[in-house]
């Protein structure tokens, strides 16, 4: 069996995401008011491929 990735595309997250910080409805805002971004991360798909017998 062999398994490849493929980069589909990429995301950029805010700190915030990262960071976890505050809770509840504050925590989930304070994403929204972040105007910080990190580096794009990569969104990947995995195939397999299975040899016939």
């Amino acid at each position: 069996m062999n398994l490849h990735a493929i980069q589909t595309g990429s995301v950029r997250i805010k700190s915030a995401q990262v960071k976890g910080q505050g809770r509840g409805l504050r925590g989930r805002l304070g994403v929204f008011a972040d105007p910080s971004g990190l580096d794009g991360s990569p969104c990947m798909r995995w195939s397999s491929t299975i040899p016939k017998a």
